[in-house]
């Protein structure tokens, strides 16, 4: 549902992801900021104090709207219809826990982002079981959807018609490369773990958010190791590319990671980003009380 609404619909999957990056221009009659040279960019904050706290609401905007559609395909179901209306309404975005002691990239989870279809049921409308296309794989562009993709010095991206993750050329035959999503990400698993549990050694929000401190890595930093691992670390796919990141189904289990550890280091730390009359505190790395 959310996948097929028109790149002129506000809240369609394509509308909700260009907020992150390109294509470049307004969203629902808000204008972009603009660069140093006075040329549109992107909504999104990155190496900044307000990374954390930008990237939080665009999460829950996106949960929103899953939730919203869930209820709606809920209310149609013939079959357990109580139990399938409750299990919209208690549905939230799910994450994908990077830094899980038990491996970072579970053989089910790697299915899951990697299998063109899934089979659903019996929790189909008519109760029977059902062959749907993977939402989690990728996201298909649609025509005109790409206009406005085009960078200077130019990448493949304005030629993949769907997002890929280590792609395997970069003409618009590419296709993902599950083999080497699967190798590097467990290669460097432990790494992301161990940076991981450090972010609880950071004692104020400018070393956690986005500076790190002498041997921890910030929140931020191991954010962008993340995107690198899953787009491909060179000549990447949409995740490595940052103003395209958002169409690839990951980035939004990936992002609602990033916010429960945000969530986890405020109840430990109880600090939250400053605010303007606090600013002074943090450019000094003095902790700010919430």
């Amino acid at each position: 549902m959310l996948y097929s609404e028109l790149k002129t619909e506000v809240l369609s999957y394509f509308s909700l992801s260009k907020i992150h990056g390109r294509p470049f221009g307004p969203w629902n009659n808000v204008d972009p900021p603009l660069n140093p040279q006075g040329q549109p960019k992107g909504f999104c904050v990155h190496h900044e104090i307000q990374f954390l706290t930008w990237h939080r609401p665009y999460v829950a905007l996106f949960e929103q709207e899953i939730y919203k559609r869930a209820n709606s395909i809920a209310k149609e179901y013939k079959t357990d219809s109580e139990a399938w209306i409750q299990a919209a309404s208690d549905l939230r975005q799910p994450y994908w826990n990077w830094a899980d002691p038990s491996g970072i990239l579970p053989q089910a989870l790697l299915d899951l982002f990697f299998k063109d279809s899934v089979t659903i049921g019996p929790a189909s409308k008519d109760g029977a079981e059902s062959s749907v296309s993977n939402p989690f794989c990728l996201y298909h562009f649609k025509d005109g959807e790409r206009d406005g993709f085009t960078t200077d010095p130019p990448t493949p991206v304005v030629d993949w018609p769907q997002t890929l993750r280590y792609p395997t050329s970069k003409g618009p035959e590419a296709r993902s490369n599950m083999t080497k999503f699967n190798t590097m990400l467990n290669l460097e698993g432990d790494r992301i773990r161990y940076d991981t549990e450090r972010l609880s050694s950071l004692t104020t929000w400018k070393a956690f958010s986005s500076d790190g401190g002498k041997t921890t890595n910030s929140l931020e930093k191991i954010h962008d190791d993340m995107h690198d691992l899953i787009g491909g670390i060179f000549d990447g796919g949409h995740m490595s590319r940052i103003p395209f990141a958002a169409f690839d189904p990951i980035f939004w289990l990936h992002h609602a990671q990033i916010d429960r550890l945000t969530d986890k280091w405020h109840n430990e730390r109880q600090l939250w980003a400053p605010d303007a009359g606090s600013f002074l505190s943090l450019l000094l790395c003095v902790p700010v009380a919430h």
